[in-house]
């Protein structure tokens, strides 16, 4: 499968998922060092982010699908279980 190229700006992407996360911009703002005034102004479409400041929530976006992934996928030993057919469990045979 061939990758598709967006036609979506990076500015109009950080603005849709903002949305998507609207519950998560003050931990947002908090582990990025943007300050919250700044995410609401962006979110709210009253200021356009530097490019650092787009960087940063750009990549907390990133974080935060990886980890919800992984936790949709669940524990990495359930993971190896089903993986193995459930024939071993940490190693050691069931």
């Amino acid at each position: 499968m061939g990758s598709v190229m967006s036609t979506e700006s990076i500015h109009d992407y950080l603005l849709r998922r903002l949305n998507d996360l609207k519950g998560h911009h003050n931990r947002m703002a908090e582990e990025t060092g943007v300050g919250q005034a700044t995410v609401s102004r962006i979110f709210a479409g009253q200021a356009m982010p530097r490019l650092d400041t787009a960087q940063l929530l750009l990549n907390w976006i990133a974080a935060h699908d990886r980890a919800a992934a992984r936790a949709q996928r669940g524990p990495r030993s359930a993971r190896r279980v089903a993986h193995a057919g459930g024939a071993r469990v940490n190693g050691a045979r069931a």
